[in-house]
């Protein structure tokens, strides 16, 4: 991890923890322009743009942190908020998906949490399915 991305990506992670989700978002932005490569750059990146209502944007970007090869509790936080950022632009199939990845390796903690995401997810896709 190059300094200036340090630097930036850790802007980022004091922003989040102060709610200034705005802000983190361009130390974020900043961190994966600096440092390309580094997944949990572009898995916060991810998540601020999540947590903003940004769904469209935070999918491509978890998905190039799960690509970069994100891992242990963080990847399997991806898949669960990615599944549910696809689920919530209507592209429930591929939300499906990310969520038995996410089962898979054995949810995440806090494990209510993930729980919630996941009966969200099965709740948007089964409503989908109902009205097809």
């Amino acid at each position: 991890m190059g300094f200036l991305m340090h630097e930036s990506f850790e802007e980022g992670m004091a922003l989040r923890s102060q709610r200034r989700l705005k802000a983190a978002l361009g130390a974020f932005e900043r961190a994966v322009d600096e440092e390309p490569r580094s997944a949990q750059a572009w898995f916060w990146l991810a998540a601020t743009l999540d947590n903003r209502a940004e769904e469209s944007w935070a999918i491509p970007a978890y998905e190039r942190a799960l690509r970069l090869g994100l891992e242990g509790e963080d990847r399997v936080k991806a898949l669960a908020w990615l599944a549910s950022s696809r689920s919530k632009v209507g592209d429930h199939r591929a939300a499906m998906a990310a969520l038995s990845k996410a089962e898979a390796s054995g949810g995440y903690r806090p494990i209510e949490e993930f729980q919630r995401i996941a009966k969200s997810v099965r709740r948007r896709s089964e409503t989908k399915s109902g009205l097809s």
